[in-house]
């Protein structure tokens, strides 16, 4: 185990040295601080994203969610609970409650989302929520619900989110997730995309394939089903139960294994970028993407071991 460890810590000061021999020094000094719309791309992609509205972006597929429901609302004549782990704008209730139908009465609707902005939008507009049998909004960060208090869920459901969430937390967030289903019928419903629109960078992701994120659970001890939708990008929905228990050390390793595969993706890419660079090509978006998709990964991959 040991030597294991130190292999890991040996690869991760392997990767995060070839960073620091480019130079990219150099290639800010190649920057035109002129061009507004390069200046705006920088400033649009280091901020925070903003929450998505689901009905503008086809990429997004709610109806799986919605499918989802309407299977638990014809198992059982009883309440159908459901805890959408980070809502954004409150688009997907939304398009449940237009969906359903009458049958919506029957669902007990948990909102949770970090962004009190979003969640003060809720409040406010609690009336278009009506429908629901009960519809409760939650300020919080999904990766810690400690101490929060939950009837056991029929549905857990991480709608584009899982590119913004920090890998480190994986391991504790989906055994937390885990331990909120129902023994019997709970189900977590991930949908999210493998790539980043080109027009909609955001420095704090890391996308996810399908198949990564099928490895990663079946590394914990799920038993996840995955499939693939070509949208404006491919879209992924891996759907799995409760697991009796989570191995939390196994995707924690396997964690590593991606993100030191990724880190050195995005470094040979940032070198190619680099090399067109100074050839004069204006890659200069593409090299700002890079150079934060390489820190991102480094970081993260430094705070797993």
């Amino acid at each position: 185990m040991a030597d294991s460890q130190a292999k890991s810590r040996d690869e991760a000061a392997r990767l995060l040295a070839d960073v620091l021999v480019s130079k990219p020094a150099e290639a800010l000094e190649r920057l035109d601080f002129e061009d507004m719309s390069l200046g705006r791309f920088v400033k649009n992609y280091a901020g925070l994203p903003d929450p998505v509205d689901l009905d503008s972006r086809s990429s997004v597929r709610e109806d799986a969610v919605v499918r989802e429901l309407a299977r638990l609302l014809a198992e059982d004549a009883g309440a159908v609970r459901v805890i959408d782990a980070c809502c954004g704008l409150a688009s997907l209730p939304r398009r449940i409650i237009s969906a359903i139908g009458v049958q919506v009465a029957r669902i007990e609707y948990v909102a949770i989302e970090r962004d009190a902005a979003c969640v003060d939008m809720m409040r406010t507009f609690e009336e278009d929520f009506k429908a629901f049998g009960s519809f409760r909004s939650l300020l919080r960060d999904v990766c810690d619900l400690t101490g929060v208090e939950f009837p056991p869920a029929h549905l857990v459901v991480l709608n584009n989110v899982l590119h913004e969430i920090p890998p480190r937390h994986f391991p504790q967030m989906f055994a937390s997730l885990n331990g909120l289903l129902c023994p019997d019928r709970g189900r977590i419903c991930v949908i999210d995309m493998e790539s980043l629109p080109l027009d909609s960078p955001e420095a704090i992701a890391i996308p996810w394939t399908a198949s990564e994120v099928v490895d990663l659970l079946k590394a914990a001890g799920f038993n996840p089903e995955s499939t693939t939708h070509e949208k404006s990008v491919r879209v992924y929905q891996v759907h799995f139960r409760r697991a009796e228990n989570i191995d939390k050390s196994a995707m924690r390793a396997a964690l590593q294994a991606h993100i030191s595969r990724k880190l050195d993706t995005a470094i040979r890419a940032r070198r190619r970028i680099e090399a067109l660079l100074g050839s004069g090509s204006d890659h200069f978006r593409e090299w700002v993407v890079t150079t934060g998709t390489v820190a991102r990964l480094a970081d993260e991959l430094a705070a797993i071991q």
